[in-house]
Order: C-alpha cells, then sequence, then structure tokens
C-alpha cells in the first residue's frame, strides 16, 4: 500500500509544476516504495526530451517533501537522452 503522503506529494507537485500555459505536465515523475523498511523513498522526476529541469522547480519538490515530513536522503542528477533525470531519495519522519 502507497503511503497516503506520497499521494498528497504527487498531487501537490502536479498543481505547482504543472505548465498552464501549455496545459501539460513538463516532468513525469514516478514513486519508488522502499523495498525493505529501512530503505529510502525515492522520487525520479524526468524532464521533457530537449527539456531542462529548472532549479526553481527542484526548490518547489524539496520543499513539498519537506511539508509533508520527509527529510531528504539524497539526490542525483543525471543527463539522459536530450533530458535531465532527478532521483530524491528521503525518508519520513516517523
Amino acid at each position: 500500500m502507497v503511503d497516503p503522503r506520497v499521494e498528497e506529494i504527487k498531487r501537490e507537485l502536479e498543481s505547482r509544476l504543472g505548465d498552464r500555459r501549455w496545459q501539460r505536465w513538463r516532468y513525469s515523475c514516478t514513486y519508488y516504495p522502499p523495498a525493505e523498511p529501512d530503505e529510502p523513498h525515492m522520487l525520479v522526476c524526468e524532464s521533457d526530451v530537449g527539456g531542462t529541469f529548472d532549479l526553481d522547480d527542484l526548490r518547489q519538490i524539496v520543499k513539498t517533501l519537506a511539508k509533508r515530513g520527509a527529510r531528504l536522503d539524497f539526490f542525483e542528477v543525471e543527463g539522459g537522452d536530450g533530458n535531465v533525470i532527478v532521483g530524491i531519495h528521503f525518508y519520513f519522519k516517523r
């Protein structure tokens, strides 16, 4: 079962990061639950092909996670095939 906080995070990010001018989502984000209870949750966000990852958007993602009780473990950024991929590893505060 997915933690309800994850659903809240997803809804908030979609409302805040959606491109209202083009009526589409600029990033695709996928949530990966922890395989083991002591492992972090992971959110992987990928920009559109040919797109970039706006640092203000990254800040908004981290703020949204923190507001929902998450603690950032680490994040990784890599270039894909013409796009940017950000992996955010986090735990929920107990």
